[in-house]
């Protein structure tokens, strides 16, 4: 089995958790501290913010993290602003969570408030190589958005 090894940065850090057994993705919590101990952060309408949720990550060689929205929020028009937000294994840094607020309302977010959800995902090798690009190969071509009648 993969292990991704993650570090609290604080002493109060609530861990990933999965809510079931066969659930993808591991919910983030928020983390919400600093010197006046506030326990909510305000995201205005139309406006993203930074959230921490108090963990480092190593996410192991030939894989990458995918930071995306909950369901649950996204409903509320509050979801990852850079969905999915994506994590290198070269990274070692903290987990910010980029949520914006695409509602009518300001929304509040509490310490460990369920914000995200990450996902682990295998790295394929590619490489890009410059040549034709034959638009008539198939039955869509260039045709672009909602093309497909879908």
């Amino acid at each position: 089995m993969t292990q991704v090894i993650i570090e609290p940065l604080y002493t109060d850090s609530r861990a990933p958790t999965r809510g079931t057994d066969q659930a993808t993705g591991w919910d983030l919590y928020a983390h919400i501290s600093g010197r006046e101990r506030r326990t909510t952060i305000l995201i205005p309408r139309n406006t993203t913010t930074p959230i921490d949720v108090g963990w480092k990550i190593k996410v192991p060689w030939g894989f990458y993290m995918l930071i995306c929205s909950r369901s649950g929020l996204a409903a509320k028009s509050i979801f990852v602003s850079n969905a999915p937000g994506v994590i290198d294994s070269d990274y070692r840094g903290p987990i910010l969570v980029l949520l914006y607020n695409g509602g009518l309302e300001n929304h509040w977010v509490q310490h460990n408030d369920r914000i995200a959800q990450m996902i682990l995902c295998k790295k394929e090798e590619y490489q890009l190589c410059q040549g034709e690009v034959n638009v008539n190969e198939t039955g869509r071509g260039a045709k672009g958005f909602g093309s497909t009648g879908r």
